[in-house]
Order: C-alpha cells, then sequence, then structure tokens
C-alpha cells in the first residue's frame, strides 16, 4: 500500500528507483551513528522528570538533592517510515545539571565538553516560572558556543512547568491538560521574553523557545 502511494505521488520514480531509495536509507540507518539529543540546564529545572515522561526512562529524580552526575544514554527506537525502513534509533542524554555547587561544576562542564561536541540537537530546559536567565545567558554565549558555536546557535528551549505560570496549578485544566486562556496569554509571554533575552547573550541565535 506504501508503495502504490510512493509511485502515485510521485508517476516519474519507477518502483526499480524506489526499491533502489529504500535499499539506500536501510544502509543508511545500519552505517551511521543515530541522531543524538542532549537535555541540558541548570539543576532542578526537570530534565530526568523529562525524560521519564516522554519515555518512561525510569531515571532516578530527587526532589532535594541533584541526582544526574555524570550523561546518562537512552536509546529510543523510532517507528518504521513509509518507504519500509524497517528500523531506527534516537539517543537522548541525560545531562547533569549545570550551577549545582563549586564542586561539581568544573567536572560537570567537561562533561558538557565532551558530550556536546557529538550531538546533532541540544534542547535546554528552563522553568518557566524563573524569570533570571543571567546564568544561561552567560552558559549559552561563553561555554556551549565554546564547546560548538553551530550547535549554540540553533539550540532549542523548553520551558517546563508551564502549568505553574500565574494564576498557577488550580487554573490549569487538568483532564484537557491544557492552560486557562489567561494562563495561556502569560505563557506566550515568558516564551518571548526568553527569545528576547537568548538572542542579548547570542545575536546569531536561530533557535527556539517551546512551552
Amino acid at each position: 500500500e506504501h508503495r502504490k502511494k510512493e509511485l502515485a505521488q510521485n508517476p516519474r520514480i519507477s518502483e526499480q528507483q524506489l526499491d533502489q531509495l529504500a535499499r539506500s536509507i536501510e544502509e543508511r540507518i545500519d552505517s551511521e551513528p543515530p541522531p543524538r539529543i542532549a537535555f541540558i540546564g541548570e539543576t532542578g529545572v526537570g530534565k530526568s522528570s523529562t525524560l521519564n515522561a516522554l519515555f518512561d526512562a525510569k531515571l532516578d529524580i530527587s526532589h532535594t538533592e541533584a541526582c544526574t552526575q555524570q550523561e546518562v544514554a537512552i536509546e529510543v527506537k523510532v517507528a518504521p517510515t513509509s518507504i519500509q525502513a524497517s528500523k531506527g534509533m534516537l539517543v537522548f542524554y541525560d545531562m547533569p545539571g549545570l550551577g549545582e555547587s563549586r564542586d561539581t561544576q568544573k567536572r560537570h562542564l567537561d562533561v558538557y565538553t565532551k558530550v556536546l561536541k557529538d550531538v546533532d540537537v541540544a534542547l535546554w530546559i528552563l522553568d518557566a516560572q524563573d524569570r533570571a536567565i543571567e546564568f544561561v545567558q552567560e552558559k549559552l554565549a561563553n561555554e556551549v558556543r565554546g564547546i560548538k558555536a553551530d550547535l549554540a546557535e540553533r539550540i532549542v528551549f523548553a520551558l517546563n512547568k508551564v502549568d505553574l505560570v500565574h494564576p498557577g496549578e488550580t487554573a490549569w485544566h487538568s483532564a484537557a491538560n491544557l492552560p486557562t486562556p489567561e494562563q495561556d496569554t502569560n505563557i506566550k509571554a515568558r516564551i518571548r521574553d526568553v527569545q528576547k533575552k537568548i538572542t542579548e547573550a547570542l545575536p546569531a541565535w536561530k533557535g527556539s523557545v517551546i512551552g
């Protein structure tokens, strides 16, 4: 059925060419490393919790102290594509939290240097309620850009815990898992504020902010 659809949508592609394309994709999936995504950010913002929620990763979390001290790789199998690619993998890295303490900062930056130079995407998790971004600006403009400049310039920022944005958790529509109109307006305002402040620190930044 997929083959019929592909041939109907692309009448200039022969069945032989489609077979060759499918084999090429399979060979590339087999020979190349999987896409790698690092979840980065300050300690306590919910990097491990987000990975647990997305992929049931069963990472340790704590409400009182930092748990992640080294990178933890999580492999996620990708569903087959419409061109019969039967397998594929994504690798997510749960990274130590920046800013935990003086004693750990150097060690954690060494981990970031090792991992970030080889990843394809970095997702910086932010607490949506925290409006203090000077630390993030400094780390982005210096450490992350120093490790891999093109990665810093397309980094994605994710505002975590948006259900706590004013007027707070009691205003969140739990059944629909959606914000109220007032809360939605405030979340969008937080997104714009983060976009502005990241651009202040890194004018060449072309990434995005999501809530």
